[in-house]
């Protein structure tokens, strides 16, 4: 079965600067690379549909293995989000996160979910119950799609998620300059 990682293009306008992101994950297929990509853009839509308000769009999905034969492949999808959300949205780098592992006491992988929180979804430092229910009907269609898998192609069976908001800043970019062997530089 070959294993694609997949990249899918997020654009809210909603943010102040960092108006596109991204949310990298992996795929498996073992018949083609279309349908890798469609199993990338469905676990991209789902992402879409349950966690993002109408002013997220999905723009594009990408996928990539080189070994497989057109394993490199990105398509414009252009569809908006469907939650439903009151209050002002807060910036971008307020996030939720979630771990799956492949099974119990394996290495847990980490996601930030950069999903249009919003002050309605918030009270102090902790996520709302209705959003922790969202996250959590996001997880569980991400394991019902059953393509949401590790770089080595296992299956994610145990999700868990943060019932705090988390920060993730923008605009910062790992890179060196002459002269420079350490730290992060702004660009």
């Amino acid at each position: 079965m070959a294993v694609y990682k997949a990249r899918a293009y997020f654009h809210d306008p909603s943010l102040i600067g960092d108006e596109d992101y991204t949310w990298n994950f992996h795929v498996a297929s073992a018949t083609s690379s279309d349908d890798a990509w469609n199993k990338a853009a469905a676990q991209a839509e789902n992402f879409l549909d349950v966690l993002c308000p109408a002013t997220i769009e999905l723009v594009k999905v990408n996928i990539e293995n080189p070994a497989a034969v057109n394993g490199l492949q990105t398509r414009l999808v252009g569809t908006h989000g469907t939650r439903t959300v009151t209050g002002d949205p807060l910036p971008g780098w307020n996030v939720a996160r979630f771990q799956a592992s492949v099974n119990t006491g394996a290495r847990a992988h980490t996601w930030f979910l950069r999903c249009g929180l919003t002050e309605a979804d918030v009270a102090g430092q902790l996520l709302t119950a209705t959003m922790l229910g969202v996250i959590d009907n996001f997880l569980t269609a991400l394991e019902a799609l059953g393509t949401f898998v590790d770089k080595d192609g296992e299956a994610f069976t145990v999700f868990s998620r943060d019932d705090r908001v988390h920060m993730r800043q923008l605009g910062w970019h790992r890179r060196t300059r002459p002269g420079f062997k350490r730290g992060w530089v702004p660009r």
